[in-house]
């Protein structure tokens, strides 16, 4: 379904807020910040354009759910896919400057809604319920 758009894709990952320390995954940071290029990497064997996706790792800090029940730390682990505008290629999702051109730089853009508000789709709901076209 997304390999036909050439839309810029930011994959973010998340987590509860139960602390992790393995090897691999020494604090929660790590852990969400792998998901997101598993799933970049799985996007791209099913032909989405590497070039159009970014991978985002937002540890436990943006929860879902209250992390006060085992569903709701379940909601929190999870991995969100961004669809953006086609606008927005070549741009940060932190800036209004185009990649490689010229500007300030000196800040966020300002993300009120607007046709370039980024559509979060959650990869944990059935796809049926997933917006078409958006």
């Amino acid at each position: 379904m997304l390999a036909g758009l050439d839309n810029p894709i930011y994959v973010e990952g998340h987590t509860d807020n139960v602390p992790i320390s393995q090897e691999i995954f020494p604090s929660n940071w790590e852990l969400p910040a792998a998901r997101a290029p598993a799933v970049i990497r799985l996007l791209a064997s099913g032909g989405v354009a590497p070039n159009q996706m970014t991978a985002l790792g937002f540890g436990e800090y943006r929860p879902t759910q209250p992390n006060d029940t085992a569903e709701g730390r379940a909601s929190n682990r999870r991995v969100m896919l961004a669809i953006l505008s086609r606008e927005r290629a070549g741009q940060s999702l932190y800036s209004n400057t185009p990649a490689g051109g010229t500007g300030s730089g000196t800040g966020p853009a300002n993300l009120a809604p607007t046709s370039q508000t980024p559509t979060r789709l959650d990869l944990n709901r059935p796809p049926a319920m997933i917006p078409r076209g958006s």
